[in-house]
């Protein structure tokens, strides 16, 4: 399957990235990157690229931050760090979580990458968190404007045991709205691949 990577045709590098999630894991990860280094920008790549991770999306997340190629935000990359923050976010692990919003917080990780992780976790709609974010909050403070309002809007957004004890603070109308419109679409297209656990 990896040797088609380069393959000409759109639709079959998509075949690719699709049937990779088939593949060992110790090959998996590095024929993903390379598919997502030369087609980041193609229609429907990062999904199935995530879909193929099935819960290696943080393992992933952290290879292609080490990786120098992806220093740069090249076409389609804040998509990449957006769907894998999104997918660590969702799944809700909470050592992946605090590590996830350490990589936020510092100083070594690009601005871009810092900006599209937080959108990601924006783009999860999730707002319950197991234990406080104190990454997330100190990158609210941080001295780049740009990074301390972004982090400082995805603060407030979450709740978490200490600062609601009385449980999940209530969605507003228009969240509730969204919420609606949004399991409408996930009941009745979503979930034919996704299965009913979001995990398929």
């Amino acid at each position: 399957v990896s040797g088609r990577m380069n393959d000409p045709s759109r639709e079959v590098r998509l075949q690719v990235a699709l049937s990779l999630g088939e593949a060992p894991a110790s090959e998996r990860g590095a024929a993903l990157a390379t598919l997502l280094r030369n087609d980041a920008g193609s229609p429907f790549v990062i999904p199935a690229v995530v879909s193929s991770l099935a819960g290696e999306e943080f393992a992933f997340l952290e290879r292609l931050s080490s990786e120098r190629e992806w220093r740069e935000a090249g076409r389609g990359y804040p998509n990449v760090f957006e769907a894998l923050a999104a997918a660590v976010l969702r799944e809700g692990d909470e050592q992946k979580v605090s590590r996830l919003f350490q990589m936020v917080r510092t100083d070594n990780e690009p601005k871009w990458r810092r900006i599209a992780l937080m959108s990601g976790m924006r783009s999860a709609a999730v707002r319950k968190l197991t234990a406080y974010p104190r990454d997330l909050e100190a990158a609210s403070k941080d001295s780049d404007p740009d990074i301390a309002s972004v982090a400082g809007e995805l603060f407030a957004r979450f709740d978490w045991p200490q600062k609601n004890p009385e449980g999940t603070l209530p969605l507003t109308e228009a969240e509730q709205q969204l919420f609606e419109k949004g399991r409408v679409v996930y009941t009745s297209i979503c979930i034919a691949c996704h299965q009913p656990n979001g995990r398929g």
